[in-house]
C-alpha cells in the first residue's frame, strides 16, 4: 500500500546526447520482524504570506507521544530566503539549536544541505517543539505565497507509528 517515488536527475556536460536509467531494488520482511518503524516529518508554515521587505516566520510542531530518534532533516524555502534555523524547544524550557543555514542561496530550493544523526544523537521527546525559523528578503510592493515560497522543515526518524504532517502548529 506504499507509493515509493525517485526523483533522479542528471547533467549531461558532453556535447553528445546521453542515456540513463534508475535502478531500484526493494526487499520485504514479515512485519514480525521490524523491531522500529522508521517515518517522516514535514513541518510546514500553511498560510504562508511574506510581506515586503524583511520578514521572518517561526512555525512550531510536536513531532510524536514517544521520543523520536531523528536521523535526517533538511530545510526547504525558495528564492527570496535569506535565513534558515531550527532549534529543539525542550519542554524544559532548554533551546537547543539544531540546524542552520546562515545564508539560504536560491540554489538550496531544489538541493539543500542535509543533516544527519546517528540514533540517541537527536531526540524530540514528547512535550518537545521543533521551532522552524525562517527569513525572506521580499523585494516586491506586494506579499510572496506559496507557490512563490516555503518555509519547511523535513526529515525522518523512528520510531513513528505515523508520518507526520504539521502545518503551522497542526498536525495530522
Amino acid at each position: 500500500g506504499q507509493r515509493y517515488v525517485v526523483d533522479s536527475h542528471w547533467i549531461n556536460t558532453t556535447d553528445e546526447e546521453q542515456t540513463g536509467r534508475v535502478q531500484m531494488q526493494l526487499g520485504f520482511i514479515d512485519a514480525e520482524e521490524v523491531e522500529h518503524r522508521a517515518g517522516t516529518f514535514n513541518l510546514d508554515k500553511a498560510g504562508l504570506s511574506v510581506p515586503p521587505g524583511t520578514w521572518t516566520e517561526e512555525v512550531d510542531c510536536e513531532l510524536s507521544e514517544t521520543p523520536v530518534n531523528v536521523l535526517q532533516m533538511g530545510p526547504h524555502m525558495h528564492y527570496h530566503g535569506s535565513h534558515y534555523a531550527v532549534d529543539i524547544v525542550r519542554s524544559d524550557g532548554a533551546v537547543d539549536r539544531v540546524l542552520e543555514v546562515e545564508e539560504w542561496i536560491p540554489v538550496y530550493r531544489d538541493d539543500p544541505p542535509m543533516w544527519n544523526w546517528d540514533p540517541g544523537e537527536l531526540v524530540v521527546h514528547p512535550g518537545d517543539i521543533v521551532r522552524t525559523l525562517c527569513t525572506w528578503e521580499n523585494p516586491y510592493d506586494e506579499n510572496l505565497e506559496f507557490p512563490d515560497e516555503m518555509c519547511t522543515t523535513f526529515g525522518a526518524g523512528f520510531p513513528m507509528s505515523v508520518d507526520i504532517f504539521c502545518g503551522g502548529g497542526l498536525s495530522f
